[in-house]
């Protein structure tokens, strides 16, 4: 597996196109702005793309004024969205622990991620590499309208 950092519109819009696929419309992120926010990685494998991450270092998205907020020592996972089509074969799982190392290798002392309630999968991979339930939202995404499950790991 290989993540390279997205740099080029090409790439931005990528990430815009893997959101579409793996997400609802509400989460969908089709601003190239939002996405320059953090640092963007594409994930390729044998010179297929499968899937895409998106890190804030620094800051963590705050749901109660929808802005990020300086968060020192803090890497906020904005997203991990891995491919229908490769779903299931263990690129998720290899995200997550790559994006442990780089928090530590950045100098993290916590990790944060937001997810839907309903996103099962997702918060069993996180809490199979030591994520913990910190707080529920409500609500928190729209279409569909749920809520959201905040999860931390502390580095």
């Amino acid at each position: 597996m290989k993540l390279v950092r997205a740099k080029t519109k090409k790439d931005y819009q990528l990430l815009v196109n893997i959101d579409r696929e793996c997400f609802p419309p509400g989460d969908v992120c089709t601003d190239v702005d939002d996405w320059k926010t953090g640092e963007c990685y594409l994930v390729w494998v044998d010179g297929m793309l499968v899937g895409a991450t998106a890190l804030v270092l620094n800051k963590y998205f705050d749901w109660t004024t929808y802005e990020y907020e300086p968060a020192p020592g803090c890497m906020y996972i904005a997203s991990t969205a891995i491919l229908p089509t490769q779903q299931g074969l263990g690129y998720g799982r290899q995200v997550k622990e790559w994006q442990i190392k780089l928090a530590r290798k950045r100098g993290c002392f916590m990790m944060k991620i937001s997810t839907r309630e309903a996103n099962i999968a997702m918060r069993s991979l996180n809490k199979s590499v030591g994520f913990k339930v910190v707080g529920i939202i409500d609500p928190a995404y729209s279409e569909p309208t749920e809520r959201g499950v905040d999860m931390e790991l502390i580095l």
